[in-house]
């Protein structure tokens, strides 16, 4: 089944017929999120809107065509056919205007704002906002091959190449897109905003970028990662950047601030993101989180954690007694314990002021942070939830059944 009967095709704007909380669409088997909606992909291969997004229309011609994959940015979408060959919609300058056909498609990263795919016979082709990533320098196209990961900030883009593992930059060069000569060996990249920071394998820390966003190490972190011998693992959040030395110590850099954080615990682990914030898990289950300086560093009601997801609005953790708790603040005055979930949690995902949680029995259960989020509490008395993905102001949700079901929440 063809999602042509469900949702709004080519020739109409999806919006024509919104699909709210309540009303469903069947035989979508993939679902990605643009910024403010999304496209499906159906069990016959065809596309389609699921809610409206950014993507405007869906061209006529591929109506008839046949996808293996989607990949959608905050702006357009691509959707690749069995044989490789891509085929974009969307905002031209953000990644829904391809210009030349592609064909042997491997792998498509998307970016913010623009797409990189990576090709059989071992180039890249890369289309988008132009001096965001969008467009490689021709110094750098011969220096683009045997890709193997591809590193985006929404201004540049770093990709680790070849069997030396090199990282190579381009985009806005203020916020990364100039990485500096001689970076090899590279274990991982990670990025805020506008920074970059790699890892080699010998633990050198290098960054690069706009120094308010983490792209300069301040003398202090450069001192501490010297008396540790290295550095063991670097996590980013939106400005700021973590690295977890060899003593197991932790330093944080950027947003105007410098921490080497002694109070913390060592050997911190699963640290993760979480609005101005970092938070992780000590070796004893512990929560800590932290911006300038540790918040909360006390063990919440539950014994220890298992596991966390941090997400823009809220942060998860499965406690290894088997309850789920969340809290949506520093201080985790809204810490609430979500009884509707059992051990393990499969999926969490968020809008900026909500979240949803899905455990793997196939329950699902959403909360709003501000007043008028449109949240449906009773989504499980619908049956057993297959996945749920968030996009910047809605949610969908995948019943086992098949069935689609959508929603906005407020802004």
């Amino acid at each position: 089944m063809g999602l042509d009967s469900v949702v709004p095709r080519s020739g109409r704007e999806a919006g024509d017929a919104p699909l709210v909380s309540g009303n469903s669409v069947k035989g979508v088997t993939k679902v990605v999120a643009l910024r403010s909606g999304f496209v499906g992909l159906s069990p016959d291969g065809t596309v389609g809107w699921v809610t409206k997004g950014q993507g405007g229309l869906i061209p006529p011609h591929l109506n008839t065509r046949k996808f293996a994959e989607l990949v959608a940015n905050n702006h357009a979408a691509v959707a690749i056919t069995q044989d490789g060959c891509a085929e974009t919609w969307g905002r031209p300058d953000r990644g829904g205007s391809v210009g030349q056909p592609i064909t042997d498609v491997v792998h498509i990263y998307p970016t913010p704002v623009a797409f990189v795919a990576l090709l059989a016979k071992g180039g890249v082709r890369v289309w988008g906002h132009p001096t965001r990533g969008g467009t490689i320098p021709p110094e750098l196209e011969s220096r683009l091959t045997e890709v193997q990961t591809v590193t985006a900030n929404g201004h540049a883009v770093a990709a680790v190449v070849g069997p030396c593992r090199e990282v190579v930059a381009w985009g806005d060069s203020e916020f990364g897109g100039n990485a500096p000569p001689g970076l090899i060996r590279t274990q991982s990249v990670v990025q805020t905003r506008g920074a970059f920071a790699a890892l080699s394998t010998a633990g050198q820390l290098t960054v690069w970028g706009h120094a308010d966003y983490g792209g300069r190490l301040p003398k202090t972190v450069q001192k501490q990662i010297k008396q540790a011998g290295g550095v063991l693992k670097i996590y980013a959040g939106r400005v700021s950047m973590v690295a977890v030395l060899r003593n197991e110590s932790v330093v944080m850099w950027g947003d105007g601030q410098c921490m080497v954080a002694a109070d913390i615990p060592l050997g911190c682990r699963q640290i993760q993101s979480f609005q101005d914030s970092f938070v992780a898990v000590t070796k004893e289950g512990t929560v800590v989180q932290w911006v300038n300086r540790p918040v909360g560093a006390t063990c919440p009601p539950f014994p220890a954690v298992k596991k966390i997801w941090a997400t823009p609005a809220a942060v998860v953790a499965e406690a290894t007694d088997g309850r789920i708790w969340a809290w949506t603040g520093r201080s985790r005055n809204l810490l609430e314990q979500l009884t509707e979930l059992t051990a393990p949690v499969v999926q969490v995902c968020s809008t900026p002021c909500s979240f949803g949680a899905l455990d793997q029995s196939g329950n699902a259960v959403f909360r709003g942070q501000q007043r008028g989020a449109d949240i449906p509490r009773d989504l499980n008395a619908l049956g057993r939830v297959r996945s749920i993905q968030s996009s910047n102001s809605a949610y969908v949700v995948v019943l086992e059944t098949g069935y689609t079901y959508t929603w906005r929440v407020a802004q």
